[in-house]
């Protein structure tokens, strides 16, 4: 059986082959009967150079007849292939559709049943084990890491911006030094921007604090919503709730590594509202595999401020060396 690809193809290939029999077939039959009513000769006339004159006009005009009768019914069974034909394309677009429709509502259940179904059959309960699991080991195979990083931050309304350049220091457990080596631009900025995230990171440096706004099942609560492609590794894409509200925890979402098990990105939206100039504020963190280990890449966040407007704030990590336990 022809499939719907090429179905109707056939359809019109049939029509028109049959319609090509019926038109020689009508034409010879029509003027067969032209024919049979022809003036019969009389014997012996039909010598060569004997015709007479009206039978010679008579043959004329029956020629002409036939002709007129052969274009009459040509421009008929024209007419009538036109239409085939035309019937032939509705067909053909007709199964056309059908199958595009068909082969889109397969294309979205497998995408809605792979999207339903955890990757290797993982439930929540395992990844977040896993990810527990995977968050001690990096604790205790991190030893030290050295990064620049470039904080930048702009003000449209105001048409002002800012760049400061730190260098962070990290040992293992916990201890972790930033000092400032250049900034450029708006001082208020650097004031109540900069120097507030770095008040920020101090406040939860410590393992005790740390514990307290860390991603994990004590903190929040998960719903695995699909998995996904980062940066060419399937991820699991989690859905995060916090079971406290503070000026630390997001309302938001996740991408866990599906290989590694650790965080490769976080966006959301702080749970409570840094100041009640604040209209709305979007974070989105991302991080890299660096000697076996997942550290901070960068972090973009944009918030609307009533009377300041749109500002956007960008931090760029740059390692200058990774010390593992490997």
């Amino acid at each position: 059986m022809p499939d719907g690809r090429c179905f109707g193809d056939l359809v019109a290939v049939k029509v028109v082959a049959e319609l090509s029999t019926v038109r020689n077939r009508m034409i010879g039959f029509m003027v067969g009967c032209v024919r049979c009513i022809r003036p019969k000769e009389k014997h012996g006339e039909q010598r060569e150079g004997t015709y007479d004159v009206s039978v010679t006009a008579q043959l004329e005009q029956q020629k002409q007849r036939e002709l007129r009768v052969e274009a009459r019914f040509g421009v008929m069974i024209a007419q009538l292939e036109s239409k085939n034909h035309h019937l032939a394309l509705q067909i053909h677009k007709l199964n056309g559709f059908k199958l595009m429709k068909r082969l889109l509502r397969m294309s979205w259940g497998a995408a809605l049943i792979f999207m339903a179904i955890p990757l290797s059959g993982q439930s929540i309960d395992e990844i977040l084990g896993h990810m527990m699991a995977r968050n001690e080991w990096q604790e205790r195979a991190l030893l030290e890491f050295r990064a620049q990083r470039k904080f930048y931050a702009q003000n449209i309304r105001f048409k002002t911006d800012a760049t400061m350049y730190v260098q962070t220091v990290f040992h293992r457990p916990d201890r972790v030094q930033s000092t400032v080596t250049r900034h450029e631009g708006s001082k208020i900025i650097q004031s109540r921007v900069f120097d507030k995230i770095l008040e920020a990171e101090a406040e939860t440096s410590s393992k005790k604090d740390k514990q307290q706004v860390d991603i994990v099942p004590a903190n929040y609560n998960f719903t695995l919503v699909a998995t996904e492609d980062c940066d060419h590794r399937t991820c699991y894409h989690l859905k995060i709730t916090p079971k406290q509200r503070n000026k630390y925890s997001l309302d938001g979402e996740i991408w866990v590594d599906a290989e590694d098990y650790s965080i490769v990105r976080i966006h959301g939206s702080p749970a409570k509202k840094p100041s009640m100039w604040t209209l709305k504020t979007e974070i989105d963190r991302r991080y890299k595999k660096v000697d076996g280990v997942w550290l901070p890449d960068r972090l973009d966040s944009s918030s609307n401020i009533l009377i300041a407007g749109h500002s956007v704030l960008s931090i760029e990590y740059m390692y200058d060396s990774v010390q593992t336990s490997q």
